[in-house]
Parts: C-alpha cells; sequence; structure tokens
C-alpha cells in the first residue's frame, strides 16, 4: 500500500531530487508545497497520515 506523501520543501532542486527518490519507492506523492502557509492548506484539502 503506497504512502500519501507531502513534500515541503522551499529549495525547487531538493524538491524534485526528494520527489524523484519518493517516486523510486512506488510512493504516491499527493502534494509539494514550498512552505509552510501551503502545506497547511495542502493537508486541509487532503486527509493525510502523519509520520514524525
Amino acid at each position: 500500500m503506497a504512502l500519501k506523501v507531502l513534500i515541503v520543501e522551499d529549495n525547487m532542486i531538493i524538491q524534485m531530487f526528494i520527489e524523484s527518490i519518493i517516486e523510486s519507492i512506488d510512493e504516491n506523492i499527493v502534494r509539494t508545497a514550498s512552505n509552510s502557509n501551503e502545506a497547511i492548506s495542502a493537508l486541509r484539502f487532503f486527509h493525510q497520515t502523519l509520520y514524525y
């Protein structure tokens, strides 16, 4: 079962790198965000299971 992943990273190159790694292990990237405000907005629209 693929996890839903929200990537929060302000550096676009690092964001793309993280995205490619996560996609390579068959996880479902729901959305990316470049700051905390975007991340909070994304969480309001998608029900997420958060792992710390």
